[in-house]
């Protein structure tokens, strides 16, 4: 009841996009983070001459920060609100913000570093549940990968102003980049307190009736001039359907165990973003490194960064369409464009570098822009949160592993890399094609879910059964 209520009711409107306006602006930070923290480890390799080990140790502090930010939030975020937890972590955002640009040592920068991706971990969830939860069914998916694309504009402009802070990959300010966009995080934070409502969807499933039918009035108005109040037929059927979920707003404990009531989606979701995590991350660290042994120039990593934004609308394109697309064969489909663009950087090395790695972020985006839908549309919204996060977390438990890894192997042999990557292509494709569940233009809390899993878990157990 609530999905239709949301689309014929509310519709898609002013309220929805001011929300979408403040959630992106968050994403368009997060984007600026990632590779800024990439920039920085490559840059202090020669302005202080730090080991190999050291430089790990910063990339896998950045990604553990990010983990365990995640499992905040995912513990936190369905108690105490969405709103409430990036109004937290934008604040220690900025903080820590300000302190890594006075930092002097490495393990003051180490600690920032951490912290940094602590705060990242804590929002990178919330807006993509929130988006998920505002938008109505029949254009949610196409928001979802709408955030993708302000996330890359995030890495854009972090690159764009590299051209005039750095003099190339291994020296310049980074202290006044960072600097110079305290104001924009600034902005950011204020939009979140003063603009961005709590999601109604939460407060119904913490039975905050009064609260959650006040905030859909506030929309509807907003939205639509004709629009009128909620009527008391409409709130007890929003009732009774949250009556009957079974996953009721529990402990945090409670909710964790919640998440394996559908074991099999979050075994997978679990083993695809443990395994795509090692692909991603180690993309983002070892890319400066590539470009400064090519002696290429900041204009080519933003030419691999921008092929991102086509990959956006390829998705827009295929996402919410399930003869062609869908998000578990636009998965594929952007694995195995990774798969085969790792072999040929293996192969050729330099000569293919730039080109390879355009390719490798267009397929990254596309991978990414399906990948985080999975998690968002697969649990209850009592779980959401924890789900999202979790997944996230487990993610990035392999992400923080990675830089240990990826910068081995590239010492080992530059292109070194890429040969493990695309056998872990060849994994995630087979995670993918065993993916029990697949939500394009199915609506959240739906009866099929629960029925769609348990046929798929019957069919599994009779296999095992029979063998």
């Amino acid at each position: 009841m609530f999905d239709d209520f949301l689309s014929t009711r509310i519709g898609m409107g002013k309220s929805q996009y001011t929300s979408f306006l403040i959630l992106s602006l968050i994403e368009f930070m997060m984007g600026f983070q990632e590779i800024f923290q990439a920039l920085l480890i490559r840059i202090l390799k020669t302005e202080w001459d730090i080991s190999q080990s050291d430089q790990a140790l910063l990339g896998a502090l950045f990604f553990i920060g990010i983990m365990l930010g995640n499992f905040i939030c995912s513990f936190s975020a369905d108690l105490i609100g969405r709103r409430n937890i990036l109004i937290m972590s934008q604040s220690s955002s900025i903080l820590v913000m300000i302190l890594n640009s006075m930092a002097q040592d490495f393990f003051f920068v180490a600690l920032c570093v951490f912290f940094y991706g602590l705060t990242f971990g804590v929002s990178m969830p919330i807006s993509q549940v929130m988006v998920s939860e505002i938008i109505p069914v029949q254009v949610r998916g196409i928001f979802l990968v709408l955030l993708q694309f302000i996330y890359i504009l995030g890495i854009l402009y972090v690159i764009t102003l590299a051209y005039f802070f750095l003099q190339s990959f291994d020296q310049g300010d980074w202290r006044g980049l960072l600097t110079f966009n305290i104001a924009p995080a600034s902005l950011c934070l204020i939009g979140i307190i003063f603009l961005l409502g709590e999601s109604p969807r939460l407060l119904i499933y913490q039975k905050k009736f009064e609260q959650g039918f006040m905030l859909l009035d506030r929309m509807g108005k907003s939205n639509r001039i004709s629009y009128e109040n909620i009527t008391e037929y409409e709130k007890t059927s929003i009732i009774n359907d949250r009556n009957q979920i079974d996953n009721q707003v529990k402990t945090s404990v409670e909710q964790f165990k919640g998440l394996f009531q559908n074991y099999r989606i979050t075994i997978f979701i679990w083993a695809i973003f443990l395994m795509y995590n090692v692909i991603s991350c180690g993309l983002t660290i070892i890319i400066p490194y590539l470009l400064k042994d090519a002696d290429s120039s900041f204009f080519f990593m933003f030419l691999a960064y921008a092929s991102e934004l086509p990959a956006i609308l390829t998705v827009v394109f295929l996402i919410e369409n399930k003869q062609y697309g869908g998000r578990i064969k636009c998965t594929n489909y952007g694995l195995l464009l990774i798969l085969i663009i790792q072999l040929l950087l293996f192969t050729f090395k330099t000569p293919f570098l730039i080109a390879g790695l355009v390719g490798l972020r267009y397929g990254n985006r596309i991978v990414w822009s399906c990948l985080n839908a999975l998690p968002t549309e697969s649990y209850a919204t009592a779980i959401r949160s924890m789900g999202v996060g979790a997944a996230q977390g487990i993610g990035k438990l392999s992400g923080s592993l990675t830089p240990f890894l990826v910068l081995y192997l590239y010492y080992q042999s530059n292109y070194l890399p890429f040969l493990f990557g695309s056998i872990l292509c060849v994994l995630g494709i087979i995670i993918m094609n065993f993916y029990p569940i697949d939500m394009t233009q199915q609506k959240l809390d739906s009866q099929y879910i629960q029925e769609k899993v348990a046929d798929e878990n019957m069919k599994y157990n009779n296999q095992i059964y029979k063998n």
